[in-house]
């Protein structure tokens, strides 16, 4: 919907909870001005034909390829085969008239993670308002920021930010809004949206723990999906004081107490949990790994704490070892055997075998020797999604067995002798 408005100065975009047909759907009025605006797509996907019939005084769209480095026309009598406009694009507009006018659009209320490229790219913010650029960018690290640039399309000029600038013009992100953003290296950027997951506080929380919690919480799913692609699917966290239980998990819920919720690396292990059931959108009755061993299906969110824990303290993977390794060594006996049933040690020397096998993998992929008993030679693993890939679909794979030796490129037999003979190692060194 288009107001005019003769004379008004832009203000910032404004969110409302009903839509002009009273459809309860979130919505954002962005004034638009004669000539150029950049402005960030917020909406579900949506045609480009779609944006044309929204605004009448459209006459060109634009967005940024950058894969190729180059702005792509999105003209009015586009095929319904081009390819729709989804939540973070960034577009530039062109519009007509004398005066500005007010856009009144739907807002989809899921995240966006972005895949930014090395060069230019253009984005839309799909998060909250008011966010301060400092902290909407921390994530890429100033060594990875060359340029930021925002638009102000009432005086047709660029706003600025550059890291370690003494002032800068671009200081904070409104929904809606977009951005140039020039970067050194390729990078996800996970933009959380307004709707999930939804936190559930029951009983006398006090408000400060549960800022705390939900602040942490965030902190995770950012995690996760930036450097392995994992966006959250929908879920709900329930925080019960009085849980007869610590912690649970289902396909859409995670159950905490208080306990269980003050540990990062506990929501870290719920949360990976909850995750598994999501990777593979498709299955069928084989592909949903039943029938994993124990401690492959403790150890892979105990991993992930693992990870976790290594990016938050800035360890080393050696040092998260140690420390796993220091743990169990007065309850694992000499000789360690993976196919017995629900050990109590099974979590920790789980996360020690896949820990290995992830090693390997990423050893193999960058042609690099494999010597996890070497200073440094656990460091290969950064970044690799093998432990993620086991739980997704595998075309050929009828058994879990199957499934492990195509994602970890050996035997169950082969790893079982490999990792008893590597953890025998680990328990001579000094």
């Amino acid at each position: 919907m288009l107001v005019l408005c003769a004379g008004l100065v832009a203000p910032r975009a404004v969110t409302s909870d009903d839509s002009a047909d009273g459809s309860g759907i979130p919505t954002i009025t962005t004034m638009l001005h004669p000539g150029w605006n950049m402005v960030g797509w917020v909406g579900s996907p949506t045609h480009v034909a779609d944006l044309y019939d929204s605004i009448p005084t459209l006459k060109q769209a634009w967005r940024w390829d950058a894969e190729l480095q180059e702005y792509q026309l999105l003209p009015q009598t586009s095929s319904r085969s081009l390819e729709p406009l989804l939540a973070g694009n960034g577009l530039w507009l062109n519009v007509s008239g004398n005066a500005p006018v007010e856009w009144k659009r739907s807002v989809a209320d899921d995240g966006a993670l972005l895949e930014l490229r090395a060069g230019r790219n253009l984005v839309g913010w799909t998060g909250r308002d008011g966010m301060p650029i400092e902290d909407a960018v921390a994530r890429f690290g100033d060594d990875a920021i060359e340029q930021l640039w925002s638009w102000n399309a009432e005086a047709q000029q660029y706003r600025l930010y550059h890291p370690g600038a003494i002032t800068n013009s671009l200081t904070e992100l409104n929904r809606g809004d977009a951005i140039l953003a020039t970067l050194s290296r390729d990078g996800r950027w996970w933009q959380p949206g307004t709707g999930r997951p939804e936190f559930v506080f029951k009983g006398d929380i006090p408000t400060a723990f549960q800022e705390r919690f939900t602040w942490e919480m965030e902190r995770i799913i950012t995690f996760f999906a930036e450097r392995y692609g994992v966006e959250p699917p929908e879920f709900s966290i329930l925080l019960d004081p009085d849980s007869p239980w610590s912690a649970a998990s289902s396909a859409d819920t995670i159950w905490l107490n208080v306990v269980s919720a003050s540990s990062r690396y506990t929501l870290v292990r719920w949360y990976f949990s909850m995750l598994r059931s999501h990777f593979d959108q498709v299955r069928t009755p084989f592909e949903d790994r039943i029938g994993s061993p124990f401690w492959l299906s403790v150890g892979v969110p105990e991993y992930a704490a693992g990870v976790y824990r290594q990016h938050i303290e800035r360890r080393t993977y050696d040092d998260i070892r140690a420390t796993r390794l220091a743990g169990v060594s007065q309850v694992v006996p000499e000789t360690v055997d993976l196919r017995e049933w629900a050990p109590a040690w099974a979590r920790d020397v789980g996360a020690l075998a896949v820990e290995w096998l992830v090693g390997r993998v990423a050893a193999s992929a960058s042609g690099t020797n494999f010597a996890p008993l070497e200073p440094g030679g656990l460091d290969l693993q950064e970044g690799s999604d093998a432990f993620i890939e086991y739980f997704r679909p595998q075309r050929t794979a009828v058994t879990w067995e199957d499934a492990f030796e195509i994602v970890f490129g050996m035997t169950v037999t082969d790893f079982y002798d490999a990792f008893r003979k590597y953890f025998a190692a680990l328990r001579e060194q000094p």
